[in-house]
């Protein structure tokens, strides 16, 4: 299953899938991921 393939994760930018799980991650060295794991700042 790959969670990134709807609604993009939940993530605001980049959803990366993984071996059973996925997690979100920012474009640009600028921006940081929040503590709800899923929204760049």
């Amino acid at each position: 299953i790959n969670e990134c393939e709807e609604n993009n994760g939940g993530c605001s930018e980049v959803c990366e899938n993984t071996d059973g799980s996925y997690f979100c991650a920012c474009d640009g060295d600028e921006k940081i991921l929040s503590s709800d794991g899923k929204t760049c700042l």
